[in-house]
C-alpha cells in the first residue's frame, strides 16, 4: 500500500520549506497528486527518491537508521536525532534572517554560536569524536547552503557582488556555529 504525504510531511523529509515543495512541483521536479479538495499528497516513495535515499520505507515521523556515509548520526540516539533536527530547522530560519538583515545580526551570531555549542557539548556527551563532529557540521553547512541559494533572493538574477557578501555573511554565520561546536564539545 502507498503511503501519501501532505505537504508539510513531505517538506520535512526533505529538509526543505513547504514554499520550496510547492515551487518544484509547480515547476515538474517532483509529482504529486491533489485530493478532492485541491491540497497536494506526495508519493513517500518518490520523496525518499528525490532525498536521495537508500533507505528502507517507514512509517511517516519515524526516524530511520543512518545511512553508511553518515556514520557521525549512529552517536544519537533516535529522540536525540528528533531533537537536533529541531534545533537545525530554527538555525536554518536564523540563517534566513540573517541573510535578509541589512542593519547589522540583532544578536543571531551569538546565538548561532550557542546552537553550535549546545551541539557540540550533545556530540561529546554521546561519545562522538571530534573528527565526526566536524563531519556532521560540514554536511549540515552544504545542506544549508543548497536551501538557500532557492530562496528568492538568489534564484532572481543578481549582481555578483551582491551574491559575494550573502555567500561571505552565511560563511560568517556558519563559522559560528562550527566555533561553538568546538567550544561545547571542549567543555
Amino acid at each position: 500500500m502507498e503511503v501519501w504525504l501532505t505537504l508539510s510531511e513531505a517538506a520535512a523529509q526533505l529538509g526543505i520549506h513547504p514554499s520550496t515543495l510547492r515551487r518544484w512541483t509547480d515547476e515538474g521536479r517532483i509529482r504529486a497528486r491533489r485530493t478532492p479538495g485541491g491540497h497536494r499528497r506526495y508519493a513517500q516513495q518518490e520523496i525518499l527518491r528525490q532525498n536521495g535515499s537508500d533507505r528502507e520505507s517507514s512509517p511517516v515521523g519515524a526516524v530511520v537508521a543512518p545511512r553508511q556515509d553518515e556514520p557521525w548520526k549512529a552517536a544519537f540516539q533516535p529522540a536525540d536525532r528528533v531533537d537536533l533536527r529541531h534545533v537545525g530547522q530554527r538555525l536554518l530560519g536564523m540563517l534566513t534572517q540573517y541573510l535578509t538583515d541589512r542593519e547589522g545580526d540583532s544578536g543571531l551570531l551569538d546565538e548561532s554560536r550557542e546552537i553550535g555549542r549546545h551541539y557540540g557539548m550533545q556530540s561529546a556527551a554521546s561519545g562522538m569524536q571530534m573528527i565526526d563532529l566536524i563531519r556532521a557540521f560540514l554536511h549540515f553547512r552544504d545542506r544549508f547552503i543548497d536551501l538557500m541559494v532557492q530562496q528568492p533572493t538568489f534564484t532572481r538574477p543578481v549582481e555578483a557582488e551582491r551574491i559575494h557578501i550573502l555567500y561571505k555573511r552565511m560563511d560568517k554565520f556558519m563559522g559560528q556555529v562550527l566555533l561553538g561546536a568546538v567550544e561545547g564539545y571542549l567543555e
